[in-house]
């Protein structure tokens, strides 16, 4: 298989993996007594939900409750994954694409690994893995951009 039609393989899968993921952000996620609660629903009306909020406080010593590192890693990965989605698609088998689902697939490992509020996530754990996947698929794209192709004799 030549090195462009794989990488151009890889662009779909990765694509339809980011819009899982983006799509995994509008679901359930947070479970109190009185509500459930996405993440998006969430990150874009915290007013409107303050049980989860004080769920975030008793369960976390206040000095790791920061609100920024709630909304700006899912923001950031869902910019990220929106634009490689778009890229993906029209610019199959570059290597901007690749580049970007890499950024998509970082930020998002970084979120479900290194915040224990999304720890607290009902399903945190598929969110965390098709994160992985993105991230891998996406450096294995980046690796094949970069070995030369054999030329032909």
């Amino acid at each position: 298989m030549k090195k462009e039609n794989l990488v151009k393989y890889i662009s779909f899968a990765l694509a339809v993996l980011i819009l899982g993921l983006l799509v995994m952000q509008f679901l359930p996620f947070w479970t109190t007594e009185k509500e459930t609660v996405s993440m998006n629903e969430y990150l874009w009306m915290p007013n409107e939900h303050k049980s989860v909020t004080k769920l975030f406080e008793a369960e976390l010593d206040d000095k790791k409750f920061d609100p920024i590192k709630i909304v700006l890693w899912p923001v950031l990965t869902l910019v990220l994954g929106v634009a490689g989605i778009v890229l993906c698609i029209l610019k199959r088998g570059e290597f901007l694409p690749c580049l970007m689902t890499v950024l998509c697939g970082a930020t998002g490992v970084l979120t479900y690994f290194t915040n224990p509020v999304y720890q607290m996530g009902a399903n945190w754990q598929l969110h965390a893995a098709v994160a992985a996947v993105v991230l891998v698929a996406g450096l294995v794209s980046v690796v094949i951009h970069l070995i030369p192709e054999k030329k032909a004799k």
